[in-house]
């Protein structure tokens, strides 16, 4: 069984890109959003910053049906954005 946040408490968003992209695909926006004291638009943002693919719209409820789409895999971080 995966860890979630269930078993554990977090206070800020993970500053290691793997592990927030890890975080976003394993628990909804709005459940990090509470944990980390912290609004779903600044997950996005930061998601953002680090170029980190988030599940659209629907994508926990598909999930619940057993109809999401595969995760997309983390890609590499181009530099020089902005």
């Amino acid at each position: 069984m995966s860890m979630n946040l269930q078993s554990r408490t977090i206070q800020t968003l993970p500053d290691d890109r793997e592990a927030l992209y890890n975080l976003v695909w394993r628990e909804s926006a709005e459940r990090i959003a509470s944990l980390c004291n912290i609004s779903i638009e600044g997950i996005a943002r930061r998601c953002a910053e680090l170029q980190i693919p988030r599940p659209l719209t629907g994508y926990w409820k598909a999930l619940e049906k057993g109809t999401a789409p595969a995760i997309p895999p983390l890609p590499a971080l181009k530099q020089g954005r902005g």
